[in-house]
């Protein structure tokens, strides 16, 4: 789902005569650049892209590193789908390669939260196990031997969005993921950004945080919480495959409202200390778990280093020296050290003050 190589390319063309840049909008690499390519400290400019030389590898600005590697360094799902059951219905099962990013949270068109499972057998869309071309869920169900669930996928009741504020984010994002030119860079900072500050709304947000936010959001984060406390000291808990695994649209819808609050706001620091007291001692216990995922575990520690300078002061706060002090290191070595002081690009700029 990143990309198709170019022998690929060359058979897909004899077979459907679809060209290169066809095929590119299929995939994953039509976002590289903004929404993809987050999970390393270099980052991408104008003059480099996704390519794949070989069809089994990343190039990162010089640096290649295999594919595996590079979607454990990525927020993203390659392999399963949110969907919105009037879309499927209404194109005849065809879906947006968007709604394989977890910034994909609700439909616009429809005014609803994506549907990250069925919830007749609790199993997750993806594409290639659940039959989307018959429009069907094939996923096995339990109790019955060689048994299928058999949900009419265009059919499945979603929840309605009623939440004004995150519906403008997700149009804020969707108009992101899609600039072009200069303004990819801007684009993909605040991308960067997006993404540490979901890592940290994870850890550290609460449903009291999410005012103004639709009940089955506040719900569904409260239970994650709840399914996630630490039972010694009432912190969350995440082994490091749960931390790159949180699928749930109504988790990370929670989540991304919180983030987008923090990154949009004229001072991330002040909003951030409205979701965890920065200046607190003792600190609460969530701050140990957030710290240890961010220090050893993809992709927190891929958003740590993604996190671009204007949240510097916060990022600061969340972080030991140690930790801060490799972030700048890393720059240093990606020659980013002048992106220090750098103003976001003008036009997205705006938005996020």
């Amino acid at each position: 789902m990143y990309a198709i190589d170019g022998p690929a390319v060359g058979r897909v063309f004899a077979a459907a005569g679809l060209v290169s840049a066809e095929l590119d909008v299929m995939t994953l690499s039509r976002y590289w650049g903004t929404a993809v390519g987050l999970g390393t400290a270099d980052r991408p400019d104008e003059e480099v892209h996704l390519r794949l030389p070989t069809g089994t590898r990343f190039l990162y600005i010089g640096r290649a590193i295999s594919i595996s590697v590079g979607i454990q360094r990525e927020w993203v799902h390659p392999s399963s789908v949110s969907i919105c059951p009037r879309c499927l219905y209404e194109n005849h099962g065809r879906w947006p390669t968007s709604w394989y990013l977890p910034w994909s949270v609700v439909c616009p068109t429809h005014h609803c939260y994506l549907l990250s499972a069925c919830p007749g057998c609790g199993n997750r869309f993806e594409p290639a196990r659940t039959g989307f071309g018959r429009g069907l869920c094939g996923h096995s169900t339990t109790g019955r031997r060689g048994g299928r669930c058999g949900a009419e996928l265009d059919h499945l009741p979603a929840p309605p969005l009623r939440d004004r504020e995150l519906l403008d984010l997700q149009v804020w994002l969707m108009e992101l993921m899609e600039v072009q030119g200069v303004a990819r860079q801007g684009a993909h900072q605040i991308f960067g950004d997006l993404w540490a500050m979901a890592c940290f709304a994870l850890y550290m947000g609460q449903p009291r945080h999410l005012d103004g936010a639709d009940a089955v959001v506040r719900r569904a984060f409260g239970s994650f919480r709840e399914e996630f406390a630490h039972p010694l000291n009432g912190g969350l808990w995440l082994t490091p495959a749960q931390r790159a695994d949180v699928h749930d649209t109504l988790v990370l819808a929670g989540a991304l409202r919180i983030a987008g609050r923090i990154v949009r706001a004229e001072d991330p620091y002040a909003a951030a200390g409205l979701v965890e007291a920065l200046e607190a001692r003792p600190r609460s216990v969530g701050w140990r778990a957030l710290r240890t995922g961010w220090n050893g575990a993809s992709p927190l520690a891929s958003a740590r280093e993604a996190a671009g300078p204007r949240l510097g002061s916060l990022m600061r706060a969340l972080l030991t020296p140690k930790q801060f002090e490799y972030d700048q290191s890393a720059r240093r070595q990606a020659g980013l050290e002048h992106l220090s002081d750098r103003e976001p690009e003008d036009g997205l700029g705006k938005v996020t003050r």
